[in-house]
Order: structure tokens, then sequence, then C-alpha cells
């Protein structure tokens, strides 16, 4: 198999010289199913930027992302790439990730490139997502998934205007706000946002001073208990379920909710083991808008 992947690759690297992109790119695929290290990565990388697929070139490059990262020559490459696919906030989230360990040369070059690409967003895009994010409260559940979906393709300023809009939607679901809220947490903003919560308070909140619901402390008690499931199909049928409630209540889940057995009826939906009116309450606003999310 050794020799066959080498000579693939010759191959493929022949026909990339010759401009036959998509030929190379179904050979390259091929090697990088039998065989993932970084080279084969970089060429498939490589060989979507010449076919001008920058999404799947991001994809293919985050695989072996700190390879791209601690080379600036292959980390330029990427950020084209990024700039292309209109992933600016992914390029934001990445050189704040990694900007400790920059000199303030790399960091003047890599925030001139997120600025340069910002520069050249698809103007026509960015009013349509702005006149479409003052109608969102009106749509249904799967379109505001893609409104937002669109929304994470804009440049940093106008995501920021948008995001403060709709967070204060009372009729957007829950989960599309807290999709945004991740990504203002993400990228770091301090400013206060007003919060319409799934109960219908309004609550003020600074990203940059919220934790990640990857690393809730409740998500993580409860990922626990279900590990120690004989029945592992059925485990992860209720943990999934489990965690998409919790995250409607972000970023408050772990104020609001408790490890315990009535807490782990409400998230999986059993109202009869519940004696409490509030109780019985937040188990069918949450397996309200879990089904809206699930249509």
């Amino acid at each position: 198999m050794k020799d066959q992947i080498t000579f693939d690759l010759r191959q493929a690297e022949i026909l990339s010289a010759q401009g036959k992109f998509y030929q190379a790119n179904k050979l390259l695929k091929k090697c990088y199913r039998q065989k993932k290290n970084f080279r084969i990565n970089y060429l498939l990388f490589s060989n979507f930027l010449a076919l001008k697929d920058y999404s799947m070139a991001v994809a293919t490059a985050e695989e072996y992302l700190t390879a791209y990262v601690a080379d600036n020559d292959y980390l330029k490459q990427l950020f084209l790439a990024m700039g292309k696919a209109a992933l600016f906030l992914k390029m934001r989230k990445l050189f704040i990730y990694f900007e400790q360990y920059m000199n303030q040369s790399e960091k003047s070059l890599f925030r001139r490139m997120i600025d340069q690409a910002e520069k050249q967003a698809n103007q026509q895009f960015t009013s349509l997502c702005q006149s479409q994010s003052k109608k969102i409260s009106f749509w249904p559940v799967p379109a505001q998934r893609q409104l937002v979906e669109k929304i994470l393709h804009l440049p940093l300023a106008d995501f920021l205007v948008l995001s403060k809009r709709i967070m204060a939607m009372r009729t957007v679901h829950p989960l599309v706000k807290s999709e945004l809220l991740d990504n203002l947490r993400a990228l770091k903003i301090q400013t206060k946002y007003n919060l319409s919560f799934l109960n219908g308070k309004n609550i003020m909140v600074i990203p940059s001073e919220l934790h990640d619901f990857k690393n809730s402390k409740l998500r993580k008690q409860f990922a626990v208990y279900f590990s120690h499931f004989s029945d592992q199909q059925l485990a992860n049928l209720q943990k999934k379920e489990v965690f998409l409630k919790l995250q409607l209540l972000y970023p408050f889940e772990d104020r609001i909710a408790k490890f315990d057995h009535n807490w782990l009826a409400i998230f999986l939906g059993k109202k009869d083991e519940l004696a409490e009116k509030d109780q019985k309450d937040w188990c069918l606003l949450l397996e309200t808008y879990l089904s809206e999310w699930n249509i």
C-alpha cells in the first residue's frame, strides 16, 4: 500500500503541475483516506485552493491546525483561504487563541490580513443579512437557523450589530441566541448585550465574562452520569436531549438547574415524575423549545 500511495502522490503532483486539479483532487483524497499525515493534508489543502474551494481548504487544514499555526507561511495561506471563504469570525477567533504566542510583527501582519479580508466582504450579502435580521423574529425556527449560519460569515462589525438586535428579540429561538452568544464569548466581546431569555426576562450579559458551555459544571456531571450506563445507545440519546435542554438555559444553566433526580426528569420530559408546579413548567417549556428545534 505504501508504494501505491507514493505512486498516487507523484501522479497527483504531476497532474497539479499540468493544471489538472480535479483529477489530482481525486488521487489526493484517496491517499488521504488511506494515510493521514500533514504532507498529504497540505497537498490536499493546496489543491482545494487551486480549485477555489476555500471552505473545503479550511476544513482540511483544521485537521492539522497546530501544524499550520506553527509556520507563518502555512498560517498566511490558511488565513487567505478563510478570508476567501468569508470565515472572518473564525479568523479572529484563531488569532485570539494564538495571539499570545506571536511577536509584535506577527500580530500586526495577521491583523492586517483580517482587516483586508473583511474589506473585501460581499456588500450585497451583508445588506441581505441586515434586512433579513429585522424579520427573523417572525420566521419559523429552521429559517432562523439558516439566517444565523449566514450571519456567521459577516465581518465582525456587522456581526456585532446583528447579534445585538437578534439577542433582544423575544421570539427568536434560545438555541439560535446561544449560538450567537457563544461566538461573542469566543471573540471576547466586552460590550453589554440585552438577552431576551427563554423565561421572558431581559437580562444584561457581557459575553467575554461567560463560560464556555462545554465547560458547564452540570454538563460535565451529566456526561459522567451517562457514561456509567450499560446501554450506551440509550445513554447517548438521552445525553443528547439533556445537553440540548441544558443549552437552552445557557448561560444560566448552572444557576437554574441542579444535578438531581428532579432536574433529570425535567430534562428527559418525564412530567409524571414531577410534583412541583415550577418543575412541570420548566419541563413543558424546555420540551416545547426542543420540539421546535428538532422540526
